[in-house]
């Protein structure tokens, strides 16, 4: 089952030319998507555990229940967060979005614009988001792809590489 844990750490690192850095925690105000509803969460966080809280799904390890659930890493999940900012950091040369922990295949908008597609959750992911910030109400949300559905692809698509022909099968 912990290999479709969604798990993240998010913090937006704002770095001004003579001050050093300043830091903002955006570990609050973070919702995830089930069935068209949004559900109040916190991160670092897993979607089982989010689903399990919620009692949206039983408990994975009682009984079968983890062969039961298979269905949730097969699935695409949204999280979002919304935020201020003051004008402060609105004045900052460089505004970063620092990542630590994404699971595994996404994609990452502020303020509806794609700014990041993270392949790997053992990095730290760092994106410059700061002529996309506003005075008042931002949103980043996090779109996960299924890592299975994902790894499947990038699968076949190296199997066809290898085979005679390109992945077109034997001609002859």
């Amino acid at each position: 089952m912990n290999r479709n844990l969604i798990l993240f750490f998010l913090l937006l690192l704002n770095s001004a030319l003579s001050n050093g850095q300043m830091i903002l925690s955006l570990n609050d105000n973070w919702q995830f998507k089930y069935k068209d509803n949004w559900y109040n969460t916190t991160v670092p966080n897993s979607i089982h555990t989010d689903l399990y809280n919620y009692k949206l799904i039983p408990d994975p390890f009682f009984s079968d229940n983890e062969y039961k659930l298979q269905w949730i890493g097969q699935q695409q999940w949204e999280y979002k967060c919304n935020f201020k900012v003051d004008d402060g950091v609105l004045q900052m040369q460089v505004v970063e979005l620092v990542f630590k922990g994404l699971d595994t295949y996404c994609e990452v908008f502020v303020n509806g614009t794609k700014v990041l597609v993270a392949d790997n959750m053992f990095r730290e992911w760092k994106v410059d988001c700061k002529n996309l910030l506003i005075a008042e109400n931002n949103e980043i949300k996090i779109v996960f792809d299924a890592t299975e559905n994902v790894s499947k692809e990038k699968y076949i698509a190296y199997t066809a590489q290898k085979l005679p022909g390109g992945g077109k099968g034997n001609d002859t």
